[in-house]
C-alpha cells in the first residue's frame, strides 16, 4: 500500500514539474541530488570514511547552476570543487579517503543526475519531433518505470537465473533481459508515434535499459559494502531516493553526452 500511495503521487509531480520546466524543474533536480547526496554521505559513513559535507553541498549546488545556466562552464567548476575540497579538507586534516569520497560525490551525483537539467533545456536543437526538451525528459522517466516493472515482474514469475547474487541476491538474468527489452520497446514506441528521432531512442533505451540496470548494481554494491539493505527511507516502501533514482545516474549522462555530440556536428 505504501509503495501505491508514494508512486500516485510521485509520478505526477515528476511528470509535471517536467512539463513545466525552468526553475521549477531545477528545484526538483536540485531536490532530488541533495536527498541522495545526504544517503550517499550516510553510506560512505558507514565504510568509516568522513567526506567533507558542506564543501560537498556547496560544491553540488554550484554543479547544478552550471548544467541549468551555464553548460560551458561545467568543466571550470568541477575543476574549481575539486580543487577547493582537496585543499581545504586537507587543511582540516582529513585523510586521503575523505577527500576522495567527497569528490565522487560530485561526480556520482550532481554531475550525473544535473544532466538531466542540459536535456530539459536543450530542445531547440531539433533532436525531438515536438520541439522541446520535455519529450525527451518524460521518455526517460518512463523508460525507467518500464524497465524496472519488466526486470521485477519477469524475474520474479520466470527468473531462476541468479545475476549476481553476491551484490543482490534477487535480482536475475532473465530479469535483466527483460528490463533490457522493456526499455529498448519503449523508447522505440515513442519513435513509431513521432515523439523522439531513432537514433535518440535507440539510444536512451540502451544507456537505461543496459547501463541503467548496471547503475542499479553499483548502488546494490555500495549497500552491501556498508551493511544496510536501503540507502534510506524517505519512500516509504521503496526505500532512498538514492535507491529510486540509481539507474537515473548512469543513464542520464550517457544520454545528454550524445545529445551534445548529435548538436555540436549537427547530423
Amino acid at each position: 500500500m505504501a509503495r501505491v500511495i508514494v508512486v500516485s503521487w510521485g509520478i505526477p509531480l515528476l511528470l509535471g514539474l517536467t512539463y513545466v520546466g525552468g526553475i521549477p524543474f531545477v528545484l526538483l533536480i536540485t531536490a532530488i541530488c541533495m536527498g541522495c547526496l545526504s544517503e550517499y554521505f550516510k553510506l560512505q559513513a558507514g565504510l568509516g570514511r568522513h567526506p567533507d559535507l558542506f564543501l560537498g553541498y556547496v560544491c553540488a549546488v554550484g554543479i547544478l547552476c552550471a548544467w541549468a545556466w551555464k553548460p560551458d562552464a561545467l568543466a571550470y567548476v568541477l575543476i574549481a570543487s575539486f580543487l577547493t575540497i582537496a585543499i581545504v579538507s586537507t587543511l582540516r586534516g582529513r585523510n586521503h579517503d575523505d577527500v576522495t569520497a567527497t569528490i565522487m560525490s560530485l561526480v556520482y551525483i550532481p554531475l550525473f543526475i544535473g544532466s538531466l537539467i542540459f536535456l530539459r533545456s536543450n530542445g531547440n536543437t531539433e533532436l525531438f519531433e515536438l520541439g522541446d526538451g520535455y519529450s525527451l525528459v518524460a521518455c526517460i522517466w518512463g523508460t525507467i518505470w518500464t524497465c524496472d516493472i519488466a526486470a521485477y515482474a519477469i524475474g520474479k514469475a520466470f527468473g531462476t537465473h541468479p545475476l549476481t547474487p553476491k551484490l543482490s541476491p534477487k535480482k536475475t538474468i532473465e530479469g535483466f533481459i527483460a528490463g533490457f527489452v522493456g526499455a529498448m520497446a519503449f523508447m522505440l514506441g515513442w519513435w513509431m508515434l513521432g515523439v523522439v528521432s531513432l537514433d535518440i531512442a535507440v539510444v536512451a533505451g540502451i544507456s537505461i535499459g543496459l547501463v541503467g540496470q548496471l547503475g542499479d548494481l553499483v548502488e546494490s554494491s555500495l549497500k552491501r559494502t556498508a551493511g544496510v539493505k536501503d540507502t534510506g527511507s524517505f519512500l516509504p516502501g521503496h526505500g532512498g531516493l538514492l535507491d529510486r533514482f540509481d539507474s537515473l545516474l548512469t543513464s542520464a549522462p550517457l544520454i545528454a553526452l550524445y545529445v551534445a555530440i548529435r548538436s555540436y556536428f549537427n547530423y
